[in-house]
């Protein structure tokens, strides 16, 4: 009776320890960090905080990337690259760390210092740089000569661009994509082709791909009172995640 019993009992400590191992190893697996693919590094201006942003954010970290999210309304490439740029128009930054989204306010506009490039690079270490950037470009088409807006767009990318794949810099990203701005009603179609054409241009010099916005949009004026270059709406909404499917799709094209 009593080796039955201490059959019994060892059967016993025998399953409460397996059980006990299981729990572990699912605590374990449950806190232990998923491989991600490559570290992302997304920045943009005022149009990332529509659908294009959260859709392509949200698509991004899905796909297995580590991404940090860095979006200043009204900045420009030349944004990024001086201090201090401060936007009182609306920011997001969503890290690992962090996911504060501020639209504007009449009441409380939010106020954002947008971090320095060389900063975001050190801090997040990418592989790849996604940069939304470009309709605040489209000013200077208004403002300037042809020659004159081809050297100011120019200047401001390639001075984006030096810093972030700059060989000497060890936290040098490996490759760069940039969206230009989706078609609008508020520039001439001559002026977005223009910057498109200089864009493209200038991005190749350094080995970046290219997502032409213009390419997979149509604005169309739902209502009066729209500004004619942001995607609000059903179906604004729609075509912004249709380009931010793009954005996905050029990043897994990099290889990581």
């Amino acid at each position: 009776m009593v080796v039955s019993d201490r059959k019994r009992m060892k059967k016993l400590f025998f399953v409460l320890f397996v059980f006990a191992a299981m729990i572990i190893s699912c605590t374990h697996s449950a806190r232990e960090p998923a491989a991600i693919k490559a570290r992302v590094l997304y920045i943009g201006d005022s149009l990332s905080m529509t659908r294009l942003g959260t859709y392509t954010d949200q698509a991004i970290r899905n796909a297995g990337y580590g991404l940090s999210t860095y979006v200043s309304c009204g900045s420009k490439p030349s944004s990024w690259t001086t201090k201090p740029y401060t936007s009182r128009c609306g920011y997001w930054v969503h890290t690992s760390a962090r996911n504060e989204f501020k639209e504007w306010s009449k009441d409380f506009p939010p106020i954002f210092a947008t971090p320095h490039i060389t900063d975001l690079l050190n801090e997040s270490l990418p592989e790849v740089v996604i940069f939304q950037l470009g309709n605040n470009l489209l000013e200077g088409y208004q403002e300037l000569g042809p020659a004159d807006v081809k050297n100011y767009v120019s200047d401001q990318v390639a001075g984006l661009l030096k810093l972030t794949m700059n060989p000497a810099s060890g936290a040098r990203a490996q490759k760069c994509i940039w969206v230009s701005p989706p078609d609008t009603i508020k520039y001439p179609e001559n002026h977005e082709n223009s910057l498109d054409d200089t864009l493209k241009s200038v991005i190749s010099s350094y080995g970046c791909s290219f997502v032409r916005g213009k390419e997979f949009t149509k604005y169309v004026q739902d209502y009066k009172g729209e500004d004619g270059e942001h995607y609000y709406g059903k179906n604004k909404s729609a075509q912004m995640e249709g380009l931010g499917k793009k954005i996905v799709e050029a990043l897994k094209k990099t290889g990581y």
